[in-house]
């Protein structure tokens, strides 16, 4: 996850559309999805079910579970944050269907895109660096049923290559370039690597010619 803030001072709620007694999960799926603006049919459909099946309260220590359901980022500890579900919204609505899928995550935070990630179909390998968050992410998923999602803590740098290959690697994080021991990790051809590289997000794809690059603003 990236660095955040654990002063939920510095979130001013009075500037965000909230019923904090109300929680809606189809009413906050569509709200993420639609700031989202998801291109594929079908990918938005998949991402709405996601978001609407993941009890996003049960990843975050807020004392009302209504202030979870709102399209704003939250402080997990450890200085990292849960990112902007129309974020997460958009990245997974350009990996495409996940169903059966390999899906290497590189920053487990809380767990919640790993359950979003399972919903949609995938098989989940998450590694996240702090143990404690790693710990946490883990209770979470199995308390809630998600055994197509396992997470440890490491070096999410190096991968999980007994996992692999992989299908789709995500970066929560972001890294200065391109981590080539990660792309040996990915199916070839076809495996597809999402990545902040130096605060830009971009998309690459491994083909047969070789890796290529997509911006995120060029490929939507």
């Amino acid at each position: 996850m990236i660095e955040g803030t654990e002063d939920f001072s510095a979130l001013d709620f009075d500037d965000i559309d909230c019923t904090p007694i109300l929680i809606d999960s189809s009413k906050f799926s569509d709200l993420v999805v639609d700031t989202a603006e998801i291109l594929d049919e079908d990918c938005e459909t998949l991402v709405r079910r996601a978001f609407r099946a993941v009890p996003r309260h049960n990843f975050l220590e807020l004392e009302d579970p209504g202030y979870c359901y709102v399209n704003a980022p939250f402080p997990i500890g450890d200085n990292q944050i849960q990112e902007k579900p129309s974020f997460l919204a958009n990245i997974l609505g350009m990996l495409g269907p996940l169903k059966r899928k390999r899906v290497l995550e590189l920053g487990s935070g809380s767990g919640y895109s790993s359950a979003l990630l399972s919903e949609m179909g995938a098989y989940v390998y998450s590694v996240e660096k702090i143990p404690r968050l790693a710990q946490r992410a883990r209770k979470t998923l199995d308390s809630l049923g998600y055994p197509n999602a396992i997470v440890k803590s490491g070096d999410a740098l190096s991968g999980w290559p007994e996992h692999g290959p992989f299908d789709v690697i995500v970066a929560w994080f972001s890294v200065e370039e391109v981590d080539f021991n990660l792309i040996e990790q990915l199916v070839s051809p076809g495996g597809r690597f999402v990545a902040q590289i130096k605060n830009d997000l971009v998309l690459y794809e491994l083909t047969s010619s070789g890796l290529k690059e997509f911006p995120i603003v060029d490929y939507y």
